[in-house]
């Protein structure tokens, strides 16, 4: 289990789901200047690809940046990338870029990632769509789905957050 703890990355392992053992946190290994010495502050993902484990997580900086980082047994990890996704054509940067959460596409041999995203030419809250073959390099498609205007008090878009895809039944 990896869960956002004081701006590091909780861990915790279980048997049976019910008692849990807490792991040591992997700490934030920014260093002054880098986009996220404020912290792992935005929901992340861990995905093998390989024989190796990839965490994404999210930070605060401009185009509200997606990092990344490795390992090769979930107990060491490193950073890679600088950062690996951020907010950028068809979306807009900001607060509303996070929550990667990708999918083994094996027809396509590819990673689909899903997130939240705000759609640069409507403006509104979107299902932001991107995929990659390595989960270092990214390419950027038109949103899956885009809200319709929606008004109240939350600035004329309904939040997107966490989306996720799976496969039940044959259907997605």
């Amino acid at each position: 289990l990896f869960f956002l703890s004081k701006g590091n990355i909780g861990r915790a392992v279980s048997q049976d789901l019910i008692h849990w053992e807490h792991l040591p946190p992997i700490e934030n290994m920014a260093r002054e200047g880098d986009w996220d010495t404020e912290g792992m502050r935005m929901t992340g993902c861990t995905v093998k690809q390989g024989d190796r484990y990839y965490l994404a997580y999210g930070g605060r900086g401009e185009g509200t940046p997606i990092g990344l980082l490795q390992s090769d047994d979930l107990m060491s990890w490193k950073r890679v990338g600088d950062p690996v996704l951020t907010a950028k054509d068809p979306y807009l940067p900001g607060d509303h870029w996070r929550d990667l959460s990708p999918i083994w596409n094996k027809a396509q041999q590819q990673w689909d990632g899903y997130l939240f995203g705000i759609h640069a030419r409507t403006k509104r809250g979107s299902i932001a769509h991107v995929t990659s073959k390595d989960f270092l390099n990214w390419t950027y498609h038109e949103p899956l789905f885009i809200t319709e205007e929606y008004q109240r008090d939350n600035d004329g878009f309904v939040y997107l957050e966490v989306p996720d895809l799976f496969e039940m039944g044959g259907k997605y």
